[in-house]
């Protein structure tokens, strides 16, 4: 099924918002002075996205398309949690699309004047089918 597909991940990570305030219930940046970064930077992220999502079967078979959001925190650790597909085009591409993150090494967790601190992401992945 991986040779029918040709899954793009966009050019860059959408990154939602403005700082958000560090609250009890919500500790975490969407923006700061240094971003989470995959090993290995975009074309890695990209590259290991293709290599291990899976065409979810029906949806091929609809020939369906689209972009699935997953939004995830980097914790300070590097390690991914909260993974959720945000907004999506099915069920089935979404919990693939939250299966590739939760497969995910660390990243490199994102600095904010000087300290290492949680980040919300939103990685956008899209499903695309060759003619």
């Amino acid at each position: 099924m991986k040779n029918l597909q040709i899954i793009k991940l966009m050019v860059f990570v959408s990154f939602f918002g403005f700082i958000h305030s560090v609250s009890a219930q919500q500790d975490y940046l969407r923006v700061v002075d240094v971003m989470p970064q995959y090993p290995g930077g975009q074309q890695a992220l990209s590259q290991f996205i293709q290599q291990h999502i899976v065409y979810p079967p029906e949806a091929m078979r609809l020939r369906k398309e689209g972009i699935v959001y997953v939004t995830f925190i980097v914790e300070r650790d590097g390690n991914l949690t909260q993974i959720k597909a945000s907004r999506g085009i099915g069920e089935d591409m979404e919990k693939e699309a939250e299966n590739v993150v939760k497969k995910m090494p660390k990243w490199s967790p994102g600095q904010n004047a000087g300290e290492t601190v949680r980040v919300l992401l939103s990685l956008p992945i899209e499903f695309k089918l060759r003619n």
